[in-house]
């Protein structure tokens, strides 16, 4: 018997029905499931879904789509079955609570902070909504060096037990867990998909949490950060006091996981981080991966691409040929 589908009501269902829309919104995603007709039934809706969690009705099989990028290349996305998606949302919004008063809020902009629609319902912010709102906590607090660490395929590579850890750390009730454990199982299971599906709303609360430990390992180190998703900007003492961070969130990652190089840079101020729509994308690799040796020379001679020391020396990176 599921403990959620007694608590699915036409206002829960209404409610994460409009984070929904507010989040296809911001991501500029067309509205393919038709959440509006539903909206217009909220109760029958609630009512077949409760049905579907009580007779444990499994997952069916997410259908794959592609998804524009800001670059002109195109990323792998999920759609769920309407039901799907709304139970897959419905277990983000219950563990919200308890996972927003665990994260080191003074360090970090999370991309998937959730936030209350409404009678203690909980939708993911969407990445432009949240920028516009809050800025740039790094590079607003001044001149100093600047970081950016990336780990390549965060959602597809992210083990399911790391989320049960963080779940547990946070304080989530055991059923809640339980719960939430079962589905995103039954995600991973299809043959096409692994970790964490790209794409649902939901998935930027278990993405985020896969990455717990990365946010409690920078908030031990005091560094000054934000995060969206596996994307993070870090304030940094000096170029050595970069490449201590980089090694120790490499160490941190699950074995299947490694650090993505062509997105992991280094500039003597926030003005010299690459541009690009989230923290930049840099056209060449700046930093090591796993086995890095520590020598911060070899950082130091990869620097970003726009940094003074490159522009003086004539520097251009190279572009690979499409």
């Amino acid at each position: 018997m599921s403990v959620l589908g007694t608590r699915v009501s036409d206002e829960t269902v209404r409610y994460q029905l409009l984070a929904h829309a507010e989040w296809d919104r911001d991501a500029n995603l067309r509205d393919v499931l038709d959440r509006k007709d539903l909206l217009a039934q909220p109760a029958l809706v609630a009512s077949l879904l409760a049905e579907r969690l009580s007779s444990g009705t499994p997952a069916t099989a997410p259908m794959s789509c592609s998804y524009p990028k800001d670059d002109g290349t195109y990323r792998t996305t999920w759609v769920l079955d309407p039901f799907d998606e709304l139970r897959y949302s419905l277990l983000a919004s219950a563990v919200a609570p308890r996972v927003n008063a665990t994260l080191p809020n003074d360090r970090i902009v999370l991309s998937t902070r959730f936030i209350e629609f409404g009678r203690r319902v909980y939708g993911a912010e969407g990445w432009r909504t949240a920028r516009r709102r809050q800025g740039s906590v790094v590079t607003r607090t001044g001149p100093h060096p600047v970081g950016g660490i990336d780990v390549e395929r965060q959602y597809e590579t992210c083990p399911l037990s790391g989320i049960e850890t963080a779940l547990n750390s946070c304080g989530v009730d055991g059923w809640l867990v339980d719960e939430t454990m079962a589905m995103l199982q039954e995600l991973a299971a299809w043959p096409a998909t692994a970790g964490i599906l790209v794409g649902p709303m939901g998935s930027a609360m278990f993405g985020t949490l896969s990455l717990l430990s990365l946010d409690r390992l920078l908030a031990r180190l005091q560094v000054l950060y934000e995060r969206w998703g596996d994307d993070v900007t870090a304030s940094t003492q000096n170029e050595r006091h970069f490449t201590e961070i980089v090694t120790a969130v490499s160490d941190l990652l699950a074995p299947a996981q490694r650090l993505n190089a062509s997105k992991t840079w280094f500039g003597e101020t926030a003005d010299h981080a690459p541009s690009g729509t989230e923290f930049g994308k840099p056209q060449e690799p700046v930093s090591a991966m796993r086995g890095y040796t520590g020598d911060p020379s070899e950082l130091s001679r990869r620097r970003a691409p726009n940094h003074p020391d490159n522009i003086r020396a004539g520097h251009r990176p190279e572009v690979p040929v499409q």
